[in-house]
């Protein structure tokens, strides 16, 4: 009767020899190529010879699953480079490509860039997070999900079943209170900038106060450009962004939001209207905010003016997004969360509710019903 052809991942009979009088195993195996190699390790005795064959096959058998591309004897570093290609590819956006590389540089690399993933278990994983969670929550936060993907991409390729980095402890952050600043605030920060010269007062103090009737992200802002803007009706719309090309590294403007809510309209009142209008009569860039050489201006660049303006003032460590936060605060008291949601483009009512909203304080109001207690 023929002998059974071996399948792929599967060993023959492990047989004993002697190799230059050393004690030795050797067995036949089909690889993921469906090619027959041989297995063969020496030992001191031969049944350690055995157990180190036994041990060669279990780990080319894991490695034969898969396409080959990734198989558990990949470290967690190759892994990572394989993920941040295929988001490339998959054509996400250069945000997103930077803050999941910048997350693995900053966070996991040092750990686990030479790991293996035969010798990755959950508590490993789950150690790496821990340690980064106590001082900087978000960071570990955004660490788990980044590995999160890495082991669905492994799960794929057939390199491991189950994804390791779910069974990890969810990182919560609870979101820090804040106070918002008042209207009355926003306008005392406002007129610090029309004591600039006029070159440096142009450039700040109309986006400052289309930023305080729109609350729109700095990007959004910096990204608007004339075609946007409807100046008869008073009203923007955000379409864009402006985002480092992640391959580049230069400023480029990216042609949808930050989310799919993030492309919106917005209307404005009449008197940032006028100061747009005056703006617009000697602008000669496509962007309505521009560098002073008539490109986009850099957010980080943005923010440094802001600041050369705001230290060592009342308002010393206020950003571009507290006036957010302000406008969202300002709209969920007047009229609810939900418009606060649809003026800064968020997809979620609850991550307005939690990062954008001061939480208003809570008092009981049931003294009239009390009083008997106590007359």
């Amino acid at each position: 009767m023929p002998r059974r052809p071996l399948e792929i991942g599967e060993a023959g009979t492990i047989r004993r020899l002697m190799v230059n009088g050393n004690f030795a195993a050797r067995a036949s195996f089909r690889d993921g190529r469906g090619v027959m190699v041989s297995i063969q390790r020496q030992g001191e005795s031969f049944a350690k010879a055995e157990d180190a064959v036994k041990k060669a096959i279990k780990l080319k058998a894991a490695a034969t699953t898969g396409d080959g591309i990734i198989t558990v004897e990949s470290t967690l570093g190759e892994l990572a480079r394989l993920h941040f290609d295929e988001l490339k590819d998959d054509g996400r956006k250069d945000g997103t490509r930077t803050n999941y590389e910048s997350t693995w540089n900053s966070v996991l690399k040092d750990a686990l860039e030479k790991v293996k993933l035969n010798q990755v278990t959950v508590g490993r994983l789950d150690q790496v997070i821990r340690a980064k969670k106590q001082d900087h929550p978000y960071a570990a936060k955004n660490a788990r999900a980044v590995l999160i993907n890495m082991f669905e991409l492994a799960v794929r390729h057939d390199a491991v079943k189950l994804n390791l980095a779910r069974n990890t402890k969810p990182v919560k952050v609870e979101p820090a209170g804040f106070k918002a600043l008042n209207p009355e605030q926003v306008k005392t920060m406002i007129d610090l900038f029309h004591d600039l010269p006029k070159r440096r007062k142009r450039d700040m103090t109309t986006p400052l106060k289309v930023l305080a009737v729109t609350g729109c992200r700095t990007g959004e802002l910096l990204a608007i450009r004339w075609e946007d803007v409807d100046l008869e009706n008073g009203v923007i719309r955000i379409t864009g962004t402006l985002v480092k090309d992640h391959d580049t590294g230069q400023l480029k403007r990216q042609d949808v939001g930050k989310t799919k809510a993030a492309t919106r309209g917005l209307t404005i009142p009449k008197s940032v209207t006028a100061l747009l209008i005056e703006r617009r009569l000697s602008a000669a860039s496509e962007a309505v905010f521009p560098s002073e050489t008539g490109d986009y201006m850099w957010p980080n660049n943005f923010r440094r003016k802001w600041r050369r303006v705001v230290d060592e003032t009342d308002f010393d460590g206020v950003t571009p997004r507290d006036f957010r936060k302000a406008v969202a605060t300002l709209l969920d008291r007047r009229i609810g969360s939900a418009a606060a949601q649809m003026q800064l483009g968020h997809e979620s009512d609850d991550i307005t509710t939690a990062y954008y909203i001061e939480r208003a304080e809570k008092i009981a109001d049931f003294a009239e019903h009390l009083n008997e207690m106590v007359s």
